[in-house]
């Protein structure tokens, strides 16, 4: 048996996994995660074709999967490339014989109402961190009704459609050999080719802003977290990126894996949360080859963090950034322009802040009513906000220009400079945060 995992032709560089869709900034992309974990659980034969990121157009798409005849197609969908999407799944419908299954942020939040929608679709898979992949595609996913985790036109959607149960998952190891490894780009990477690594799925925390939360967590196994990065030093890969949610949350967890990474002699980063990051945890990271942590900061008022779930007080974010600082390790921030309820002295002062703050880099973003948020919920938001999307990014390029033109931060980062590979690298990584588009 066949299988194909297809990432669709886009106009434009869709980020579809993980259940967050988004438009890739500048000129990063990485693999997508719902494919990486999907690729351990098959021992059928298997190609990627992931049309972004070699920039296919539907027909040269088509003539590539029709040469390769596979007997199902996966497919990543997503709502906010929709439309397109739907036009590459009727063009593989007539033109190949594979069954179609779709995956992604709208398979999610609204299996039934897509398979209305899209006929040219057999079978959707709700999450990627369900187990039996292989035994279902066996069995068929057109004529009987399919397990969790998946939903046809015999299977009844119910509450527990999407949900993934609780505790350890072991899902193997990762097919990393089939993705084109050095067609990927991750911006505050410092040596290519780089991965990225997901070592639980979900969010233990839950923010209004981001669909993740709303996910079951659940950790892997880290004998098989090692026996990835294992394969993936193997295969040439220099740098990780830990794409987990909040990365270090389980304390214990951590600290075998660290230990673990510390043999690895391998540079990587990771997204952790202010108030969990302490002096301790700095001197860990760094001893196991961390060189950069990303912290969500989201606003500079403190009022609409906690509005929005991110529970953190200035004094928090200041002291993880501070501890990094003497740890040497580079620091990131995310922010968000145009939540409900900002104002233009709400904007303000989260520029204000962040300008205030010890970054090496800071990645202003415009808030997105995403399937499976709390703030999807409020239509106000996106009837609103949508019309407003050119104000908003002038508001994003504001805070561009305002963090990284100024003297004092491009005098900090030179200072750290230590060779012309690591000036070219400040260079790219700056111009690449800069036009934040």
């Amino acid at each position: 048996m066949k299988i194909a995992f297809v990432n669709p032709p886009g106009r434009q560089r869709y980020l579809r996994d993980y259940y967050c869709a988004s438009i890739a900034k500048s000129d990063y992309y990485y693999p997508p995660i719902d494919f990486v974990w999907l690729s351990a659980q098959t021992a059928f034969t298997l190609r990627i074709f992931d049309a972004i990121v070699n920039r296919l157009a539907v027909d040269s798409l088509i003539t590539q999967l029709r040469d390769y005849n596979p007997d199902y197609l996966v497919c990543l969908i997503s709502e906010l490339s929709l439309a397109e999407d739907l036009a590459f799944l009727q063009a593989a419908k007539i033109n190949l014989t594979a069954r179609i299954i779709v995956t992604g942020d709208i398979c999610r939040a609204s299996p039934q109402e897509l398979l209305s929608r899209c006929a040219d679709s057999d079978a959707i898979l709700t999450s990627f961190a369900v187990l039996g992949l292989d035994q279902v595609l066996s069995e068929g996913i057109v004529d009987r009704p399919l397990p969790e985790g998946w939903v046809n036109r015999k299977t009844p959607v119910t509450r527990d459609s999407a949900k993934e149960p609780p505790g350890e998952i072991s899902i193997g190891v990762p097919k990393w050999d089939l993705f084109d490894l050095r067609a990927y780009q991750f911006p505050i990477a410092r040596n290519q080719p780089a991965a990225t690594v997901l070592t639980d799925f979900g969010c233990v925390f839950s923010c209004a802003f981001c669909p993740v939360g709303g996910l079951s967590w659940r950790t892997r196994v880290i004998a098989e977290v090692l026996d990835e990065l294992r394969l993936l030093k193997k295969l040439g890969i220099r740098e990780i990126h830990f794409r987990d949610q909040t990365f270090g949350v389980d304390k214990a967890r951590t600290a075998l894996l660290l230990e673990e990474l510390s043999r690895f002699n391998i540079g990587w980063s990771c997204f952790c949360k202010a108030d969990l990051f302490t002096e301790e945890s700095a001197r860990a990271y760094k001893r196991a080859g961390c060189h950069t942590v990303i912290f969500g900061i989201e606003s500079g008022v403190a009022r609409m963090r906690e509005e929005y779930g991110k529970r953190l007080k200035d004094s928090d974010i200041k002291s993880a950034l501070h501890i990094c600082s003497r740890n040497r390790i580079d620091t990131a921030g995310t922010f968000i322009i145009g939540l409900p309820g900002e104002t233009d002295a709400d904007l303000s002062q989260t520029i204000a802040f962040a300008r205030s703050l010890p970054l090496d880099y800071a990645s202003f973003n415009i808030a997105a009513p995403r399937l499976g948020t709390k703030l999807r919920a409020g239509q106000d938001f996106v009837s609103a906000r949508f019309p407003e999307h050119e104000r908003l990014q002038q508001s994003v390029d504001l805070a561009n220009r305002s963090f990284y033109l100024r003297p004092a931060y491009i005098g900090r980062r030179l200072a750290k400079v230590t060779s012309p590979a690591a000036l070219l690298r400040q260079a790219r990584v700056g111009l690449r945060l800069l036009r934040g588009r």
